[in-house]
């Protein structure tokens, strides 16, 4: 395994692929890239895939830019202001109701109607704070 210094992180490379970077920190969730083999000149392709051409993948620049502002204003004085009191009023209800009322996900669609869903959840989540007093 070597270090790639400039993102600090490690990678595994694979002398067959074409290119393959894949995070050591994460489970089973896949949300990093995974290998990308040239599977061109391969005699076993048609075995595998039914694809034509080679995989293309598309890289946003455009984000990039956008996530290293973002992360710089979230660094930075104001943003640390900004973000202090954030850990302290909200997150504690939202775990409450992920937690001890088992809400994950809307099962309505729509604006109305998840609005009404959400509102449901508040009022229990109030009224479970009121039985305990």
């Amino acid at each position: 395994m070597e270090r790639l210094t400039a993102r600090s992180s490690y990678s595994r490379t694979d002398p067959d692929a074409s290119s393959m970077r894949m995070k050591e920190d994460r489970g089973a969730r896949k949300p990093w890239p995974r290998p990308a083999y040239n599977t061109q000149n391969c005699p076993l392709k048609s075995q595998c895939t039914q694809a034509q051409g080679n995989r293309r993948i598309q890289v946003s620049f455009k984000l990039r830019v956008y996530r290293r502002q973002a992360t710089e204003n979230l660094l930075s004085e104001p943003g640390i202001t900004l973000r202090q009191p954030r850990c302290i009023e909200p997150e504690s209800v939202f775990g409450n109701i992920k937690q001890y009322l088992g809400f994950r996900r809307f099962h309505l669609r729509g604006f109305q109607k998840v609005e009404t869903e959400w509102g449901l959840v508040c009022i229990a989540h109030n009224m479970r704070k009121l039985a305990a007093i």
